[in-house]
Protein backbone atom coordinates (compact mmCIF):
# COMPACT_ATOMS: atom_id res chain seq x y z
CA UNK A 1 0.00 0.00 0.00
CA UNK A 2 2.61 2.49 0.99
CA UNK A 3 4.84 2.23 -2.02
CA UNK A 4 2.23 3.64 -4.22
CA UNK A 5 2.13 6.74 -2.54
CA UNK A 6 5.25 7.19 -4.13
CA UNK A 7 7.00 7.37 -7.96
CA UNK A 8 10.43 7.83 -8.80
CA UNK A 9 11.45 10.99 -10.50
CA UNK A 10 14.67 11.94 -12.17
CA UNK A 11 16.89 14.38 -9.18
CA UNK A 12 18.86 16.43 -11.12
CA UNK A 13 21.77 18.46 -8.93
CA UNK A 14 21.64 22.11 -9.15
CA UNK A 15 23.24 25.35 -8.49
CA UNK A 16 22.43 27.43 -10.80
CA UNK A 17 20.54 29.58 -8.34
CA UNK A 18 23.71 31.20 -7.43
CA UNK A 19 24.36 32.50 -10.76
CA UNK A 20 20.88 34.19 -11.20
CA UNK A 21 22.09 38.02 -12.13
CA UNK A 22 19.74 40.19 -14.25
CA UNK A 23 21.10 41.55 -17.23
CA UNK A 24 20.59 44.99 -16.53
CA UNK A 25 22.73 44.80 -14.01
CA UNK A 26 25.68 43.09 -15.91
CA UNK A 27 25.21 46.16 -18.26
CA UNK A 28 25.98 47.92 -15.54
CA UNK A 29 28.89 46.19 -14.18
CA UNK A 30 30.59 47.16 -17.33
CA UNK A 31 29.79 50.35 -17.83
CA UNK A 32 31.02 51.33 -14.25
CA UNK A 33 33.75 49.14 -15.19
CA UNK A 34 34.28 51.02 -18.67
CA UNK A 35 34.86 54.25 -17.19
CA UNK A 36 37.15 53.21 -14.60
CA UNK A 37 39.57 51.81 -16.82
CA UNK A 38 39.63 54.64 -19.50
CA UNK A 39 43.45 56.08 -20.03
CA UNK A 40 45.05 53.07 -17.45
CA UNK A 41 47.83 51.17 -19.61
CA UNK A 42 47.28 47.83 -20.87
CA UNK A 43 49.55 46.15 -17.95
CA UNK A 44 47.31 47.13 -15.06
CA UNK A 45 43.87 45.75 -16.56
CA UNK A 46 44.15 42.17 -14.88
CA UNK A 47 41.14 39.68 -15.33
CA UNK A 48 41.92 37.39 -12.75
CA UNK A 49 39.57 34.36 -11.93
CA UNK A 50 39.30 31.27 -9.75
CA UNK A 51 37.69 28.04 -10.60
CA UNK A 52 37.55 25.23 -7.84
CA UNK A 53 36.75 21.38 -8.38
CA UNK A 54 34.89 19.65 -6.32
CA UNK A 55 33.75 15.44 -6.41
CA UNK A 56 29.69 17.09 -6.29
CA UNK A 57 30.33 18.66 -10.04
CA UNK A 58 30.64 15.42 -11.39
CA UNK A 59 27.69 13.88 -9.30
CA UNK A 60 25.07 12.34 -11.49
CA UNK A 61 21.09 12.48 -11.91
CA UNK A 62 19.18 9.66 -9.49
CA UNK A 63 16.19 8.14 -9.19
CA UNK A 64 14.43 9.66 -6.26
CA UNK A 65 11.59 9.09 -4.33
CA UNK A 66 8.38 11.81 -4.09
CA UNK A 67 5.17 11.70 -3.04
CA UNK A 68 3.15 10.10 -6.52
CA UNK A 69 0.93 12.83 -8.49
CA UNK A 70 2.28 15.58 -7.44
CA UNK A 71 3.27 18.11 -10.47
CA UNK A 72 6.91 18.11 -11.63
CA UNK A 73 8.64 20.66 -14.31
CA UNK A 74 9.46 18.12 -17.28
CA UNK A 75 9.25 14.95 -14.69
CA UNK A 76 12.25 16.05 -12.86
CA UNK A 77 13.64 17.64 -9.43
CA UNK A 78 16.20 19.23 -8.52
CA UNK A 79 17.76 18.12 -5.41
CA UNK A 80 20.46 19.34 -3.38
CA UNK A 81 24.49 19.23 -3.23
CA UNK A 82 26.82 18.91 -0.48
CA UNK A 83 29.87 21.30 -0.84
CA UNK A 84 31.94 19.92 2.14
CA UNK A 85 33.87 17.65 0.26
CA UNK A 86 37.64 18.62 -0.32
CA UNK A 87 38.20 20.67 -3.43
CA UNK A 88 41.15 21.90 -5.91
CA UNK A 89 41.35 25.87 -6.49
CA UNK A 90 43.02 26.96 -10.02
CA UNK A 91 43.98 30.42 -10.41
CA UNK A 92 44.86 32.53 -12.93
CA UNK A 93 45.66 36.37 -14.49
CA UNK A 94 45.86 37.79 -17.15
CA UNK A 95 46.76 41.51 -18.44
CA UNK A 96 44.54 43.67 -21.34
CA UNK A 97 48.63 43.89 -22.41
CA UNK A 98 49.02 40.22 -22.94
CA UNK A 99 51.21 39.67 -19.77
CA UNK A 100 50.26 36.54 -18.00
CA UNK A 101 50.61 35.65 -14.18
CA UNK A 102 52.10 31.78 -13.35
CA UNK A 103 48.86 29.91 -12.87
CA UNK A 104 48.66 28.68 -9.15
CA UNK A 105 46.67 25.65 -7.29
CA UNK A 106 45.44 24.84 -4.42
CA UNK A 107 45.47 21.73 -3.51
CA UNK A 108 43.93 19.86 -0.04
CA UNK A 109 47.49 18.15 0.94
CA UNK A 110 49.65 19.23 3.76
CA UNK A 111 53.40 18.71 1.13
CA UNK A 112 53.40 18.87 -2.60
CA UNK A 113 53.85 15.63 -3.78
CA UNK A 114 57.69 14.47 -4.58
CA UNK A 115 56.34 13.32 -7.89
CA UNK A 116 55.88 16.78 -9.22
CA UNK A 117 59.50 17.43 -8.91
CA UNK A 118 60.55 13.70 -10.21
CA UNK A 119 58.29 14.84 -13.46
CA UNK A 120 60.53 17.86 -13.36
CA UNK A 121 57.78 20.63 -12.04
CA UNK A 122 58.81 23.52 -11.17
CA UNK A 123 57.71 27.19 -9.89
CA UNK A 124 57.86 28.76 -13.35
CA UNK A 125 55.01 26.54 -14.88
CA UNK A 126 53.04 26.52 -12.12
CA UNK A 127 52.65 27.22 -8.16
CA UNK A 128 51.27 25.21 -5.83
CA UNK A 129 49.94 26.09 -2.69
CA UNK A 130 48.26 23.70 -0.12
CA UNK A 131 45.57 24.51 2.49
CA UNK A 132 43.81 21.75 4.52
CA UNK A 133 40.81 21.98 2.44
CA UNK A 134 41.92 23.13 -1.43
CA UNK A 135 40.40 26.74 -0.36
CA UNK A 136 42.43 29.65 -1.42
CA UNK A 137 42.97 32.02 1.82
CA UNK A 138 43.59 35.84 1.01
CA UNK A 139 47.48 35.10 2.30
CA UNK A 140 47.70 32.36 -0.83
CA UNK A 141 46.60 35.00 -3.14
CA UNK A 142 48.75 37.85 -2.09
CA UNK A 143 51.93 35.53 -2.21
CA UNK A 144 50.51 34.24 -5.61
CA UNK A 145 49.67 37.92 -7.01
Amino acid sequence: MGLKLFEYVLGIPDENFRVKVEEKDIKEFYNVTLQKIVGLHPALVLNEDEMGTQPFADRKAVKVYVNKGEQRMHGTLKIGLSRAGRRTTLIGCIALSGDVLTPGTVVPNKTVNVVLYDNRYDDSSIKIYNTKNGFISTDIFLVWF
